[in-house]
């Protein structure tokens, strides 16, 4: 009866918001966010009981498993990414080791308080290590995340050369961050060699944004002369502006 009662409001709450959202075509993240008081909710219940049922001999057993997994793949991760970036993403590798280093502290004492059945002191240093990293990756991380993968001046210098009326694709790829830095309401997407080829033989002047891995197989499939105006790696792809005609000076 009271479990049913605690269990009743939060679960109509998420299932009915959950349900209309999942039918729904047009979804954004942002129209789920009354899921999270329900959702907090049932955590609370859950962290309650856990604490309060800690000390069971039974409960041991089987109930402090996921809270042990939870710690390892946490301890895991914390040996594993640091390496990973350091081979991928060098200049991340201090902000990261030492991300990574608060994390594996923070979980053997969460693991020790646990294994000595302190488990709110064992849920209390946890929740301090995840408010660190938290603010070391929005102070430090995602700063440098911004700055290597932005593509705002590779934008910039599109503007300069495109201008507001040329007409400009895309080939292969899309990333709608290109549309917001250079100001544009709609840019084509060509993933056909052939729409392509009709594409860049037009009298018109045209600009063409593509992958540098692809520009090899359009230089050999497309029957036109095609010119390299800008090339920038941004995170770890390097897009290239082409076009069907050679760079023209400002004063053109």
């Amino acid at each position: 009866g009271n479990a049913q009662s605690v269990f009743l409001f939060p679960a109509v709450w998420f299932i009915v918001v959950f349900t209309f959202f999942s039918i729904m075509s047009g979804k954004r993240s942002g129209y789920i966010l009354p899921l999270y008081p329900a959702a907090s909710l049932f955590v609370g219940w859950f962290l309650d009981s856990f604490i309060s049922s800690a000390l069971d001999k039974r409960f041991k057993r089987t109930g402090y498993l996921p809270f042990q997994i939870a710690y390892g793949i946490l301890i895991l991760t914390g040996i594993v990414l640091p390496v990973w970036v350091y081979y991928h993403y060098h200049a991340f590798f201090v902000p990261v080791l030492s991300m990574s280093i608060i994390i594996i502290c923070g979980q053997i004492i969460s693991f020790r308080f646990l294994f000595s059945a302190k488990p709110a002191k064992a849920l209390a240093s946890s929740f301090i290590v995840f408010l660190i990293t938290v603010m070391l990756g929005t102070q430090i991380i995602i700063p440098l995340i911004n700055e290597y993968k932005s593509a705002r001046p590779f934008c910039e210098g599109i503007n300069k050369i495109v201008g507001t009326e040329s007409k400009l694709a895309f080939f292969n790829f899309f990333r709608s961050v290109y549309l917001f830095y250079t100001g544009k309401k709609s840019i084509e997407v060509i993933n056909d060699m052939e729409k392509l080829n009709d594409y860049l033989n037009a009298d018109e002047r045209v600009y063409l944004l593509l992958k540098e891995e692809s520009l090899e197989s359009v230089k050999k499939s497309v029957n036109a002369e095609v010119y390299t105006l800008l090339k920038d790696t941004i995170g770890h792809r390097t897009i290239i502006l082409i076009s069907n005609k050679p760079k023209i000076s400002q004063a053109d």
